[in-house]
């Protein structure tokens, strides 16, 4: 795995549920610096603490695509990391008028 400053990160922020504890422990070994608990606290607002509001990337989990999109500043990106298996639900609205690019990590295939 590249280092986080190989990426040009000064944190990574992961959030999820108590339930997948494993996982985002896995996730702080692997260079994470914060874990938020999104069925503990307020994920938006934890993560914009955290940040000072500047904003992250987006995995796969498909109800935290609203949060990726209200977590983000003006004019910033949100990158669709993961699939989930449901629907998800864009606010389209926020994202015009916050100025946010949605942009995808999943390779295009037979190009």
């Amino acid at each position: 795995m590249a280092s986080l400053s190989g990426l040009g990160l000064s944190q990574l922020i992961v959030t999820g549920l108590r339930k997948d504890e494993k996982r985002l422990q896995l996730a702080l070994d692997l260079g994470a610096t914060h874990i938020v608990y999104a069925d503990e606290t307020g994920d938006v607002d934890a993560v914009r603490e955290i940040t000072g509001g500047l904003g992250v990337v987006h995995v796969g989990f498909h109800g935290s695509v609203v949060s990726a999109v209200r977590m983000c500043v003006k004019g910033g990106e949100v990158m669709l990391v993961g699939i989930s298996p449901q629907p998800s639900t864009l606010p389209t609205s926020e994202i015009v008028r916050g100025e946010i690019t949605l942009i995808r990590s999943w390779p295009a295939m037979g190009r």
